[in-house]
């Protein structure tokens, strides 16, 4: 899978998620209530990644001395570093990606390989932002799929046995939100050949003769 690819299909699982609204009661209508699942530790959630808050604007990072760039997407543009720390707690880490929509810090995503440097990142990132969010279902089965909710970040962890692969994502919520609705309509251009038939355009009926 294309780094392209899994940052899209991370923002689908993580959007929307966070608020849901009660039922009204039929016999006296009510106001939604609004509930969010805010799931970092106290106050561990962070503003950015390793010193560059979201939103920065790529120009102050003078990049074509400090990035190279990774692919272009879109309004995004994916970026990595030239001197970087491959190192996160006691996890040796295989990529770090930076991503940046319409020149503005968006996400970042943090490759490992196998499951010994796997479970050191999800140790460090337990110590330092609390267990997160994982579904009963998940859980019952060991499905290392975690997601944090903040107010200003969303993060994602997950492990992959098919290609031995752990990634985490970090997403700035203000362009999460704003780029959701692009991501979207971007992922169903990609996968438009696996979607059920009801959800793909309808053919031209042939002319009669």
């Amino acid at each position: 899978m294309t780094i392209i690819k899994f940052f899209i299909l991370a923002l689908i699982l993580l959007w929307p998620g966070d608020a849901t609204s009660q039922p009204r009661s039929k016999s006296k209508p009510q106001p939604p209530t609004l509930k969010y699942n805010y799931t970092f530790q106290g106050e561990s959630e962070p503003d950015g990644f390793r010193g560059i808050k979201w939103q920065t604007d790529i120009a102050t990072l003078d990049p074509w001395k400090t990035m190279d760039v990774v692919e272009v997407y879109g309004n995004s543009i994916y970026y990595r570093k030239k001197r970087e720390d491959l190192r996160m707690g006691q996890a040796p880490v295989e990529d770090i990606i930076y991503e940046f929509w319409n020149g503005k810090f968006a996400s970042v995503l943090v490759v490992v390989q196998d499951v010994p440097n796997y479970s050191k990142l999800r140790d460090y990132c337990f110590a330092k932002y609390g267990e997160g969010y994982r579904p009963e279902a998940y859980r019952m089965v060991d499905v290392q799929d975690f997601t944090w909710n903040g107010y200003f970040t969303k993060m994602y962890l997950n492990y992959r046995d098919i290609d031995h692969t752990g990634k985490l994502a970090l997403y700035s919520i203000a362009i999460f939100n704003k780029k959701g609705r692009y991501d979207k309509a971007l992922l169903h251009e990609i996968y438009g050949e696996l979607l059920p038939p009801k959800d793909k355009p309808k053919e031209g009926k042939p002319r009669k003769k």
